[in-house]
């Protein structure tokens, strides 16, 4: 990372020849041949006025009372009309370069029409808005893209060479806009674990605004990051010496909470000064490994090596595994999970995330951390900025179980790229980019009959194949169907399969044997068909009546009476979330698809309260329908 001279972090600038008009340094007019000659004093002030409020009508009084701000002389309405010819003068010796731009006389005062990409200040809040969008997508890269491109317009001090109380007091709002972005810019820099590149510049900007408390925790969980930790604790010392000197105050809440967050974690890894911390009690509340994982040996081995080897994009590395209920996504997380732990010698954190509240989901994994309650802020960006800053110079393994947005995933990434996130969702959760994903499909044959053998015995399976390759198809080759159907055979005192294949295959039993303990097959569907809107469940359950022939996009918009495009939105939804399933077909023949026969007969129960036939027809748009 290099820094500017004025202070911004390096960054190319925009194409072409830069704005046109410039506040954000000394004024700017770029003419064709490059800057124009600044007027007089009189004039900067009328043009950095009209500038502020460009493309707004500026009142006659309110120049006279930027251009005069003490005492205006009684000849100021005709000397502003002698200021704005100048000004027209100046436009038109700009020439083709600032040819755009016009002056007008408005009935009550003037107005500078000037194209958004003219001016330095518009650009600036269209890549702050760009970046905004980037980083809640979680495009943190290109986040950091658009904020180092939108402080590079900055040229240098703001307005110096414009009088008046008016310009100062303006140059003081566009300078809080600048340490903003900085701030908002170091703490995507610290999601990507780049600490140690911007400790220097932190420590400048500091010793610029020693009162700005942001930045010296800022440049505190920075030092603190990389091994640091005795200058992190002199910059807060050295902050509350100041603070109490010039202003007679203690630093902020949040700040003493991060000061007592670093000392409690340096403390808890035994860490020496110029150290990186090394926790020795390391957190690991993993759930057991599952005893009986069957298969999936190629989906472990990428998970395993997509662990360590980072994602595009992105120096955290994030695997997605998703995949309808029941599929086996726990239990595959569960599984990595206990394999690669040797590799995240400063422990692992598990989190079944759903829909719990964030923050509070945070402070468990803070109190996990060995932070004291007490030390775990309230608010929560402060929160997410605590836990980055204690994950960033740790090797944790961050496992995030049966998330339902991509949303709920961004806050929990740790702040060090020595970490790694492993994350299940029946969702495909697209808007967590950098992610790496694989989607579990239903057992091969073998690793179905190997499974229902560990279940329901083995001897049970070898002596009558045929009919437990039956029971396996019936269920799909489901994990948690083909688990369950195995432990109610072994609990039935039937002697062999061919009993339970039979009850099995009876469709109006089928749900009712596939429970056994705690697996139940149909509350694991009926809880995914819950999550979905219900007008896109009520037409999922219509559509499950009919045959269970593959249904093309005709017959689902037929039978719901909807366009075709939103019968295709319906099925790209229903698709991702694993109520249905494409049938492969050969090009250019128009897609197919087909129920999963277990969710077929979930769909075919009672549909959810409030719920009719003659609802069920009634399917909204993709945007309604949230598909």
């Amino acid at each position: 990372m290099t820094v500017t001279p004025n202070g911004a972090v390096g960054a190319p600038q925009p194409s072409g020849s830069g704005p046109r008009f410039g506040l954000l340094g000394t004024l700017l007019v770029r003419g064709a041949a490059g800057p124009v000659a600044m007027p007089g004093a009189r004039q900067r002030v009328a043009l950095a006025t009209l500038l502020l409020r460009a493309n707004h009508v500026v009142p006659l009084d309110d120049m006279v009372d930027n251009l005069w701000p003490d005492r205006p002389p009684a000849t100021a309405r005709d000397q502003v009309v002698n200021v704005m010819s100048g000004l027209r003068r100046l436009l038109a010796t700009a020439g083709g370069a600032a040819g755009r731009a016009s002056l007008v006389t408005q009935p009550i005062g003037y107005l500078l029409r000037v194209d958004a990409d003219e001016l330095d200040v518009e650009r600036c809040q269209a890549f702050t808005r760009e970046a905004d969008a980037h980083a809640a997508a979680g495009r943190l890269p290109q986040a950091v893209t658009a904020l180092r491109t939108a402080l590079s317009l900055y040229r240098g001090p703001v307005l110096v060479d414009v009088p008046g109380r008016f310009a100062a007091s303006e140059a003081r709002r566009l300078e809080e806009l600048r340490l903003a972005l900085v701030e908002k810019l170091m703490e995507a820099e610290f999601a990507l674990g780049r600490h140690r590149d911007v400790v220097p510049y932190l420590a400048r900007l500091v010793e610029e605004h020693p009162l700005r408390e942001r930045l010296r925790g800022q440049l505190m969980v920075a030092l603190h990051a990389v091994g640091r930790t005795a200058d992190a604790l002199e910059v807060y010392r050295a902050g509350h010496r100041l603070m109490v000197r010039e202003l007679g105050l203690d630093p902020s809440a949040e700040l003493r909470r991060l000061e007592q967050a670093i000392r409690v974690d340096a403390e808890a890894a035994g860490t020496r000064p110029g150290e990186p911390p090394t926790p020795v009690g390391v957190p690991a509340p993993l759930p057991p490994d599952v005893t009986d994982f069957t298969g999936r040996a190629d989906e472990v081995a990428t998970t395993r090596r997509w662990l360590h080897g980072g994602s595009a994009g992105t120096a955290l590395p994030i695997v997605v595994v998703t995949g309808p209920a029941g599929i086996g996504k726990t239990a595959l997380a569960s599984r990595v999970a206990h394999l690669v732990r040797a590799d995240f010698p400063d422990g692992q954190l598990h989190v079944t995330s759903g829909g719990a509240d964030t923050a509070a989901v945070l402070a468990r994994m803070l109190t996990a951390l060995a932070l004291p309650p007490e030390a775990i802020p309230d608010d929560l960006d402060a929160r997410v900025r605590l836990y980055r800053s204690v994950t960033a110079s740790r090797r944790l393994l961050i496992v995030l179980d049966g998330v339902a947005e991509a949303a709920h995933v961004r806050p929990l990434l740790p702040g060090g790229a020595g970490c790694a996130v492993l994350v299940t969702s029946r969702r495909h959760l697209a808007g967590l980019d950098g992610a790496r994903r694989i989607r579990l499909d239903a057992l091969s044959v073998t690793d179905a009959l190997a499974l229902l053998g560990t279940t329901a015995g083995p001897e049970r399976v070898a002596a009558d194949p045929e009919v437990a390759r039956r029971i396996v198809d019936l269920c799909g080759r489901l994990p948690l169907a083909v688990r369950a159907a195995g432990a109610r055979a072994a609990s039935s005192g039937w002697p062999g399969l061919r009993e339970f294949a039979d009850r099995l295959a009876d469709t109006e039993l089928r749900l009712d044997e596939l429970r056994a303990g705690p697996i139940d097959v149909r509350a694991a569907i009926e809880s995914e068909l819950a999550e979905l809107p219900p007008p896109v469940e009520r037409a999922a359950r219509r559509l499950a009546a009919l045959d269970p022939s593959p249904l093309s996009l005709a017959a689902v918009a037929a039978t719901l009476g909807v366009s075709r495009e939103d019968a295709e939105d319906l099925t790209d939804h229903l698709v991702e979330w694993g109520v249905l399933e494409y049938v492969a077909s050969r090009s250019p023949a128009p897609p197919r698809y087909r129920f999963p026969e277990l969710v077929r007969w979930c769909l075919r129960g009672q549909s959810r309260p409030g719920g009719d036939a003659e609802a069920a027809g009634r399917v909204p748009s993709s945007h309604a329908a949230g598909a």
